[in-house]
């Protein structure tokens, strides 16, 4: 599993995972990845950052962390059982598309 962050500005860091995520392993990516990424492409200023309701997302450490840095991103909430707004949904057929078209297929 990866993940990614997308932006207007251009993309962010493409992380890979192993294994179940947890709260703690998002926190990571927030500090490690998502931090350094806003600073770089947005400095001075306060993005929007998007995720959905994942359980790991919603964590009482990840809302904590979004408090403490409020200062440099904005947090959208996002509806409960809303439809899938992620722009990043729509990278996936095209994504699939591409890796399909290979020759030899990759295994």
């Amino acid at each position: 599993m990866v993940w990614g962050a997308i932006s207007w500005r251009g993309f962010g860091p493409l992380v890979i995972l192993h294994g179940r995520i947890k709260s703690n392993h998002y926190l990571s990516i927030l500090g490690d990845h998502v931090h350094p990424f806003v600073q770089t492409v947005f400095p001075g200023e306060r993005p929007l950052f998007q995720d959905d309701n994942a359980p790991i997302h919603t964590a009482r450490c990840v809302q904590e962390w979004f408090e403490e840095h409020d200062d440099a991103v904005d947090h959208l909430a996002w509806p409960p059982q809303s439809p899938d707004l992620n722009i990043i949904e729509h990278l996936w057929q095209y994504l699939e598309s591409k890796i399909r078209s290979r020759f030899p297929p990759p295994s």
